[in-house]
């Protein structure tokens, strides 16, 4: 492991050195420390060197990327200078200096060499915060970008203040429950809002976090400070390591600490599949696939499926989210879709083209489609983004052609009313039949949500509601018509269309709305011999 200058200023105070280091704490560039009694002409940036300061030049070398520790007082023209230099006058022998230094480098690589044994072994991911916390002596928080934890580490003080014991209640106690460790939905939403917290999210290096979300939350005002390293994967926003100075303050050596630890949680979260998010990688993948127009084999859906504890006939629906400016980062879709889908495992999503897909399995939630609306739209309202619902859909293999009915039904619906930030599939049925007319598609991708449950509830029941309301559309709404064609009493026909209505959840005296229901029951081909009941 590499090391700076501030480890051994930090870990060897009895060691007495002094100055201030040219690099940043976030920089560690030593992989060894040596005793020279004379510099060599060719400076290695990866060794922390150990002089007497007599066998100093009067003048520095050029570099300022090598490390020094001069044991005695440096020249004025090395203190003067830009470098990574620190200095002590303490009347301690080189060979006790190297050897504490020596035992310094031990320590920390033997920490990092356990973090990876961890991850090759591929043992639990928690037990890199149980191996780490004792370094840091602070919580330690491993977290997807929904705020959701993968590990949550408490140290042990040896004595307990009154701030340790309310964070232990408040902020840890929040996110341990019997199922395991989870994020409360006020918390998550708390910290999706801050514009402070969003910011770091850009951040390449381990950066402070000062703002008082937590002292809002805090029924006791809790305060305190969270050192924040982002974990990528080819620049994608994967997982965030998180310490709270709750029980010393941080030291600059932490700064490197935590990017070991993120990086190492990063290399163990690729090997356990999981990808964007907290997403399986393999979801991903199967969407990105089935949206670029691959083939894709029953098998390989079958066991993406499996994993999520979903079905390929499961009844689905997609939720498209794109950025209102194009030419703006999709940072703010990407909060929606992590925001919706952080605490409801029937939800995933991804990210094609610019967008931001969500999948919601109705099925397997126990949330209605228009639950999952307005879910969505909560997150969605004030933040520059446009959000199109598509219609259900049987057969998660059907995607791609319902993630275009989304696209088409968002086209169609800002030609209308630019202004708005959602545009669902039911709204626009007709415009979006007219800009697919020329374009293939499966019958189910005309279909409204309500004339599919109706179809259903007639195949449980026995019923032929679908037929009959057919037929009295087909009759333009003439009660005695259809009455004579179904043979059934006019108050029993009256009866069963105010519940075909209810079922439908529409209003049959628009004309688009009868238009629709028209095309797609004809689509569907509602046979003329279906049974139905009275």
């Amino acid at each position: 492991m590499k090391l700076n200058l501030y480890f051994v200023q930090e870990d060897l105070p009895e060691l007495r050195f002094e100055g201030t280091p040219v690099d940043p704490p976030t920089v560690a560039r030593c992989r060894i420390a040596q005793f020279v009694d004379e510099l060599p002409g060719h400076l290695d940036e990866g060794v922390m060197y150990v002089v007497r300061a007599s066998t100093l030049a009067l003048h520095p070398p050029k570099s300022t990327k090598t490390s020094f520790l001069c044991l005695g007082s440096a020249p004025k023209a090395w203190k003067d200078a830009a470098l990574n230099l620190l200095h002590s006058e303490a009347d301690v022998e080189p060979v006790d200096v190297m050897n504490a230094v020596i035992r310094l480098f031990d320590r920390y690589r033997v920490w990092e060499e356990d973090l990876h044994a961890l991850v090759d072994q591929h043992m639990p991911i928690d037990m890199l915060g149980a191996r780490s916390v004792g370094i840091f002596g602070n919580p330690v928080i491993a977290q997807d970008v929904s705020y959701r934890p993968f590990f949550y580490a408490l140290p042990s003080p040896g004595e307990e203040t009154e701030a340790f014991r309310i964070y232990r209640e408040e902020v840890y106690g929040q996110h341990v429950g019997e199922g395991g460790l989870s994020v409360p939905r006020k918390t998550a939403m708390a910290f999706n809002q801050n514009s402070d917290f969003a910011k770091l999210e850009n951040a390449e290096d381990p950066v402070l976090f000062t703002g008082d979300t937590w002292s809002k939350l805090s029924v006791h005002s809790l305060s305190f400070r969270s050192l924040l390293y982002n974990c990528r994967v080819n620049g994608t926003l994967l997982a965030r390591v998180i310490v709270d100075d709750i029980v010393r303050p941080f030291r600059k050596k932490d700064y490197v600490l935590v990017k070991v630890l993120g990086d190492c949680l990063t290399r163990g979260l690729q090997t356990a599949g999981i990808g964007d998010a907290g997403q399986s990688t393999r979801f991903v993948r199967i969407c990105q696939s089935l949206l670029s127009g691959e083939t894709v084999s029953d098998g390989r859906i079958a066991a993406v499926m499996e994993k999520l504890g979903w079905h390929d006939s499961d009844r689905f629906f997609c939720i498209v989210l794109r950025e209102r400016k194009l030419d703006r980062k999709f940072s703010a879709i990407a909060r929606v879709a992590i925001a919706v889908t952080a605490h409801d495992d029937s939800r995933q999503h991804c990210f094609f083209d610019g967008r931001a897909l969500i999948v919601c399995d109705l099925s397997a939630g126990t949330h209605t489609r228009d639950e999952v609306i307005a879910d969505v739209l909560r997150n969605v309202r004030d933040l520059g983004t446009i959000v199109s619902f598509s219609s259900s859909f049987f057969g998660f293999g059907n995607l791609a052609h319902f993630y275009r009915q989304a696209l088409v039904v968002e086209r169609v619906g800002r030609i209308e009313d630019v202004s708005s930030e959602a545009y669902r599939f039911e709204d626009y049925v007709v415009d979006y039949l007219i800009a697919r007319c020329e374009e293939g598609s499966t019958v189910d991708a005309i279909v409204p949500d309500g004339v599919q449950k109706l179809i259903e509830l007639d195949k449980e029941r026995g019923t032929r509601d679908a037929h009959l309301l057919k037929t009295f559309l087909d009759n333009d709404r003439n009660i005695a018509k259809t009455v004579r064609e179904f043979y059934i009493h006019r108050n029993t026909l009256l009866y069963r269309l105010e519940k075909i209505k209810e079922t439908l959840g529409s209003d049959l005296d628009d004309p688009d709305v009868r238009l629709s229901v028209q095309i797609a029951l004809r689509a569907l081909r509602v046979s003329a011999d279906a049974p139905y009941g009275e």
